[in-house]
């Protein structure tokens, strides 16, 4: 928390960090969310450069996140 206040809904601040900051995000291209080998459901989304169903923004690389957290000095509020 180290003082701050509350972020709230954090999506759009999210977004926002995707694309100003794409580096925040490690983007996953290989894979996807069908079945495994012990369900036999074959719906799914594939993984592809970018946003995507199954893997949405990608992975949040929390150190380089968190320094888009923290308030500049003088800020009342997180900037979303």
């Amino acid at each position: 928390k180290a003082g701050q206040p509350p972020m709230g809904f954090v999506n759009p601040w999210l977004y926002k960090m995707a694309e100003e900051h794409p580096e925040v995000f490690q983007d996953i291209t290989v894979g996807s969310s069908r079945a495994t080998q012990t369900s036999r459901c074959t719906q799914g989304y594939d993984a592809a450069p970018g946003w995507d169903a199954s893997t949405g923004l990608g992975v949040p690389q929390m150190d380089l996140l968190s320094t888009h957290v923290l308030l500049k000095e003088g800020d009342s509020t997180a900037t979303l």
